[in-house]
């Protein structure tokens, strides 16, 4: 970007005289914005930056539509953006889906117990709610005289007549009696019709018996084996043709004009929504059922995931086959730049001053001290303290705003006070955004406590590490990560201390607390912006490790 004159700055409308505004006051009870997109509805609404992404969801034919990226970095933001920007757009909650019903379901337990793959029973599943709220939202069926009209006089004229056009039809037939009724309603009778049919096929073997968890756990190997068998059948009879054959008949004969274009969004998958028995899995399913969605050209299925829970996804059901680089033409990973970042901030504080003081623009560093900061302008410096999402940005400036009380500008020393609570909170958010994954964390996170901004793979000792373990065993968490499971085996001596110490710099990394720099030429690599991952074929042992400023202050780093 080309440096511009001297008391410029660049607003929506062009390059224009920068204002002055020496009426200014702070109050602390002023904010930028919440945290979270469903408590900033008044600046989303007004203040929204598009980075390109909203243009890429808008567009059917563009295969990117499931929006990666961790916590805060504005994924919830632009699912109500694009529900704000088109006509046809159906939002379905998961924690309205009833899929608890499955979790709570006798009989899925005892099938996931004893290992009936019921894989492609979610596939399916999700196959055929997509489907179905398509036809309802396209047709208007809200009471049984509009699903009766759909069925009476609009179903009979799609298409040309054909084998498939028939099995499509009579598979609407079969399930459209309540089309009508809540989505919800379609997902207990999908679930209930797979119960019976389980029940009919396997109820001889399991005389006396009822089905659950404890029963699974009773049965012989012989009782299994056949149980498995025949309840394998039953799943893999389930109308998976026709179900291909409906989504064929949407694609050629139902969504085909490209003016009128159909969005299903579906966001907050990283809530309780469904027991973790089966969350892994049925995340796993959607996004097959959205790839296979991709086929119905003016139609799009939009989710938001956190980076870290389909990292977890991909985990957890490694062994059914799924291959995450199929799927990487569908992600469409949220990144933000600096400039984008302060876009942000210019919109939300004029927002807040538009009303009190003025209608003329507020360009933020109109309101940010001249003097440098550790070598770089002060918004630089807050910069340098985020993960680049706009909720650190935001947290960051609310704290900011809170010490300027009664002030017309923030100073050097207002952001360096701000800094420490801003750091604090970042630990804590921390800890809890990698709960699920790591329930220990903040025992591990505290290994790095007084340690220097960068050091060497050395600097920690696997004696610090396995303490750390030690804690979290004799707290008891309920569930063991995978740097607990380590520890366990290295008491018992069947895994070497460097092993466990490599765990948890990869768990550093992964977080984003700590960067690497694998070579001497090579700049400082985050997760945040580089690979998730430490790339496969990296030595540990020869890297220089980095603590991310956002923690320096809240983990006691030394600065020396």
């Amino acid at each position: 970007m080309a440096k511009l004159p001297q008391g410029f700055v660049v607003l929506r409308g062009g390059m224009t005289k920068r204002p002055t505004h020496p009426n200014i006051v702070f109050r602390r009870t002023w904010k930028i914005g919440a945290p979270d997109a469903e408590s900033d509805e008044r600046f989303l609404s007004t203040c929204f930056v598009d980075t390109g992404a909203l243009e890429e969801l808008r567009d059917c034919q563009e295969p990117r539509r499931i929006v990666v990226g961790r916590t805060g970095i504005g994924k919830t933001a632009l699912l109500k953006q694009l529900q704000k920007s088109e006509e046809n757009v159906i939002e379905l909650q998961p924690e309205v889906l009833s899929l608890n019903h499955l979790s709570n379901s006798n009989i899925i337990k005892f099938l996931e117990e004893i290992d009936v793959h019921l894989d492609l029973f979610y596939k399916v599943l999700w196959d055929h709610v997509l489907a179905v709220e398509l036809i309802r939202r396209k047709f208007d069926i809200r009471s049984e005289p509009t699903m009766n009209n759909f069925f009476d006089n609009i179903l009979p004229n799609f298409s040309k007549k054909s084998m498939a056009r028939e099995k499509a039809i009579a598979y609407l037939r079969e399930w459209g009696d309540k089309f009508w009724t809540e989505t919800e309603y379609r997902v207990k009778e999908f679930t209930t019709k797979l119960e019976n049919d389980v029940k009919a096929a396997v109820g001889g073997q399991l005389s006396g018996v009822s089905f659950g968890v404890d029963a699974a756990k009773s049965l012989t190997s012989e009782q299994k084996g056949e149980i498995v068998r025949r309840a394998q059948e039953v799943v893999q009879k389930i109308q998976i043709k026709d179900l291909h054959s409906v989504i064929s008949l949407l694609a050629d004969s139902v969504f085909t004009d490209p003016q009128q274009r159909y969005y299903i969004v579906i966001d907050r998958l990283d809530e309780d929504w469904v027991d973790d028995s089966i969350r892994y899995k049925l995340i796993k399913a959607l996004i097959e059922a959205v790839r296979n969605f991709q086929s119905i050209r003016h139609v799009k299925v939009v989710v938001a995931i956190r980076t870290d829970l389909l990292q977890r996804v991909l985990r957890k059901t490694m062994s059914s086959g799924f291959q995450d680089e199929k799927y990487e033409a569908l992600y469409l990973k949220l990144r933000w730049t600096e400039q984008e970042l302060e876009q942000v901030l210019d919109r939300r504080i004029n927002e807040i001053f538009k009303s009190k003081y003025t209608s003329g623009g507020i360009c933020f560093r109109d309101i940010m001290p001249k003097n440098q900061m550790e070598k770089t302008d002060s918004l630089g410096y807050i910069f340098k303290r985020t993960s680049r999402r706009p909720r650190e940005v935001i947290m960051y400036i609310n704290e900011c705003i809170e010490k300027a009380e009664g002030r017309s500008r923030f100073t050097a020393d207002i952001i360096r006070s701000a800094e420490v609570t801003y750091s604090q909170k970042r630990v804590t958010s921390l800890e809890q955004e990698w709960g699920s994954d790591y329930p220990s964390l903040r025992n591990y996170i505290r290994v790095l406590k007084g340690k220097a901004s960068h050091f060497s793979y050395n600097a920690i000792s696997e004696e610090e590490i396995l303490n750390s373990i030690a804690q979290s065993l004799q707290q008891g968490d309920m569930f063991e990560d995978d740097l607990c499971v380590l520890g366990r085996k290295y008491i018992s001596s069947t895994v070497a201390g460097d092993e466990v110490k490599d765990c948890w710099f990869t768990i550093m990394y992964r977080i984003g607390v700590v960067g690497i720099k694998p070579m001497p030429n090579i700049i400082v690599q985050w997760s945040f912006i580089d690979d998730a991952e430490i790339p496969d074929g990296y030595e540990l042992q020869g890297m220089e490790f980095y603590v991310h400023p956002a923690y320096w202050i809240g983990l006691g780093i030394s600065l020396k």
